[in-house]
């Protein structure tokens, strides 16, 4: 396993380009297979996990070339199961997705990924697909991946799955849906998880062409059969989920740093990060016209927020407010357990390894912060690159430098997180054991 030292750092400055999004990446690849014509990709982010995402849509024949910040998408003919098993690896987008795209093709298509995937939970999706017509059928552990779903161009009609959980479920459904020869009408059980990730993929899918007539609270989905993508270009915005850690990395550490190439019109969930920051007494600047987001650091106080819609920002804000005077609550977050690893978890059991007081709850983390964290040799990313880089984040200030094991987990979303850290004054030493 490879691993990272991270050295304990005064201050930071220097400016870093926003990473492209890898959540707009991963719709709008699932898109232009399902496509009409080709669909030109912009500024797509090639990493880990969407690297599953394009061998899989390759591998239900769809032709796709990448040259320097252009990717290219030409659909199949027909959508057809493959030969070969579908590996997801590790990105629970590219499973879902996939389920959703093997119900409506001709064929049975067979899933599968890695021993971290498997750990995933999927019986919500795969109970929804059953009813609409398709048969998902597990070949290991009931509820979880591998498994092999045989399609029908008839998929549709009426189910309902919950909310709760992850919406991924639900973008899988919406994406995949238009293309069937049949009408479809869905129904969330409240509450309704992670809603701006729902709304990206409507968002996406809209501008492709689509009509989805979706209610007001995302709770109701009427979806007309028969329809067609005609999307022909695409710009994948960046990636708040990624900016985040170097704004925390600027918070933490009292550093001025600029982010470039912001899309601060962006629907993505995270930009929430601006105000979680601010609220715990971070200065963040915004020059709409020049895309820059400016972040100053500054003495950092505990906060109550609200992660419901956020859950990929749970590990950043708590290394965060383990920096902050008091207390921070991180509340609504449920369904961070079911991501890479159980972050609520992880993220607990990492920081508790620094000295960082703090407990985890049904909903969230309780943080007592404001004490200088030590540096500990054996962190665990725990497989989830999110995990990986918020220790990266809270090595920042410890009084001893920490080592991270997982180093090769970051780049399944942020390829340059280690070279944008390294060029802002963070001293890094990559290590491989034997």
């Amino acid at each position: 396993m490879a691993k990272i030292t991270v050295h304990p750092t005064s201050s930071l400055k220097g400016e870093v380009e926003a990473p492209p999004s890898k959540s707009h990446t991963h719709r709008i690849l699932t898109v232009g297979l399902l496509s009409d014509n080709k669909v030109k990709v912009y500024n797509p982010l090639i990493a880990g996990d969407v690297t599953a995402t394009i061998d899989c849509c390759k591998l239900f024949g769809a032709e796709i070339k990448i040259t320097n910040n252009l990717l290219e998408i030409t659909p199949p003919s027909s959508l057809n199961a493959p030969n070969k098993i579908l590996d997801a690896k590790n990105s629970g987008t590219t499973i879902r997705f996939m389920m959703s795209i093997a119900a409506i093709a001709k064929g049975t298509t067979k899933l599968t990924g890695s021993p971290q995937l498997k750990k995933r939970p999927v019986a919500d999706l795969t109970d929804a697909l059953n009813r609409l017509g398709a048969r998902c059928e597990y070949t290991e552990r009931e509820g979880y991946p591998p498994l092999a779903i045989t399609g029908t161009d008839k998929l549709g009609g009426e189910t309902w799955i919950s909310g709760n959980i992850s919406s991924q479920f639900i973008s899988s459904l919406l994406l995949s849906l238009p293309k069937s020869t049949v009408n479809s009408i869905i129904h969330i059980k409240p509450p309704v998880k992670s809603k701006p990730y729902i709304k990206m993929t409507l968002e996406i899918v809209e501008k492709s062409g689509v009509i989805i007539k979706a209610s007001r609270d995302l709770k109701n989905f009427i979806i007309p059969g028969n329809q067609h993508y005609k999307i022909r270009e695409y710009y994948v915005p960046g990636d708040w989920s990624s900016i985040a850690f170097i704004l925390a990395a600027a918070a933490i550490t009292n550093s001025n740093l600029k982010i470039i190439n912001v899309d601060f019109q962006s629907t993505s969930a995270d930009r929430k990060i601006v105000d979680d920051l601010r609220k715990m007494g971070a200065k963040l600047e915004e020059d709409l016209e020049k895309k820059v987001l400016t972040v100053n650091g500054g003495k950092l106080k505990g906060a109550k927020i609200n992660c419901s819609n956020t859950p990929d920002l749970i590990p950043v804000l708590a290394v965060t407010a383990a920096y902050a005077e008091g207390v921070t609550i991180l509340y609504g977050a449920e369904h961070v357990r079911y991501k890479e690893s159980n972050r609520l978890q992880t993220i607990s059991e990492e920081l508790s390894k620094m000295g960082v007081k703090l407990k985890e709850n049904k909903t969230g983390l309780t943080i007592k912060g404001g004490e200088r964290l030590t540096g500990c040799s054996n962190l665990n990313a725990h497989g989830d690159h999110r995990i990986f880089m918020a220790l990266c984040i809270a090595a920042l200030k410890a009084g001893e430098a920490s080592t991270i094991n997982g180093l090769e987990t970051y780049s399944d979303s942020y390829p340059n997180f280690i070279k944008d850290l390294k060029s802002i004054g963070v001293k890094l030493e990559e290590k491989q054991d034997a």
